[in-house]
């Protein structure tokens, strides 16, 4: 059975993204779960091309999760929001 993104968290996770709770740094799989919690869902492929800054470690790439927190937050604030439901839900005659 295929692992849940949210098994790669080494701590469980405050409501709200508090930074003294979350680790420091992370790699792409982490920052993704820390996505899905706090925001939805993404791939830790997308976080790829995000502006953040990377430090290789061990051969593996790491970023602060303090810019990655800011960045997602930054994108989540500008996606624009769209009405859902049927035309004329609201009692107006459809055309």
């Amino acid at each position: 059975m295929a692992r849940s993104i949210l098994d790669f968290l080494p701590v469980p996770l405050p409501p709200t993204p508090d930074q003294e709770q979350l680790p420091r740094v992370g790699d792409r799989r982490l920052l993704a779960a820390l996505h899905y919690h706090y925001y939805g869902p993404i791939s830790h492929r997308s976080i790829e091309r995000w502006p953040l800054s990377w430090r290789i470690v061990n051969g593996s790439a790491v970023s602060s999760v303090r810019e990655f927190l800011e960045e997602a937050q930054r994108r989540f604030d500008a996606a624009p929001l769209v009405m859902g439901g049927r035309r004329g839900a609201r009692g107006e005659p459809e055309a």
